[in-house]
């Protein structure tokens, strides 16, 4: 496939560690696309032609507060940046520690899909658990003809998806949120929430990859 034909996707980090080499090396292995991993003050700060120029816009950031300053970058992405990028009706993704950017920030729940009375801050989580991960909407694009399978991952102690959104994945970890993955829609756009995807025991995971792949696939409406 050629580049002008792979679909273009932006993938904002920052304000949280994560195994870079390892996590590069498994986005190079989703060769049906054209991905560029990014801090978020190097997306906020590039052209405007370059940031419309993505159909996803995957969330692997961790920024906590919004400040006041209007020339700070977060403030420019949130206040100016993300609407534009959400009245074009973009697909957008929150992978793993991206759902827990702005905590006190409601509308960042309401985005992503988490429970609006989710608690206010980031939530208690344990590494290297064994999660089982259950298929709940068998029938969706993201998880058609897939079988249950498990990972090695983080959980978050924490609250569920809201209940209008359409939940792909659950799992009966006793410690963890209940919902692994989850879609919505969000105005113009499709939204795909995964909460697995911590470090590479997850990042090597065949499920996972197929999981991120089709979600992608999905919130751009090539599936």
């Amino acid at each position: 496939m050629s580049n002008k034909m792979k679909i273009k996707v932006a993938i904002l980090t920052g304000k949280h560690e994560y195994e870079v080499i390892q996590f590069q090396e498994m986005l190079r292995g989703l060769t049906a696309f054209e991905i560029y991993p990014q801090n978020l003050q190097d997306f906020v700060m590039d052209t405007p032609e370059n940031r419309n120029s993505y159909s996803v816009i995957v969330f692997y950031n961790f920024h906590q507060s919004i400040p006041e300053d209007s020339n700070n970058y977060v403030a420019q992405f949130t206040q100016t940046i993300l609407p534009e990028l959400e009245s074009s009706g973009k697909g957008f993704i929150f992978l793993h520690h991206g759902l827990t950017a702005f905590p006190n920030w409601q509308y960042w729940a309401t985005f992503c899909g988490l429970d609006p009375k989710r608690h206010p801050g980031p939530p208690d989580s344990k590494t290297n658990q064994i999660i089982k991960v259950k298929i709940k909407d068998e029938t969706h694009p993201i998880t058609n003809a897939m079988s249950n399978w498990q990972i090695t991952d983080e959980i978050y102690i924490w609250n569920d998806a809201a209940k209008d959104c359409n939940v792909l994945l659950e799992t009966d970890h006793p410690d963890s949120m209940r919902t692994l993955a989850w879609t919505k829609n969000h105005g113009k756009s499709r939204v795909f929430s995964f909460q697995l995807g911590h470090d590479s025991l997850a990042y090597k995971n065949q499920n996972f990859q197929t999981i991120l792949s089709r979600g992608i696939n999905w919130v751009c409406g090539n599936i």
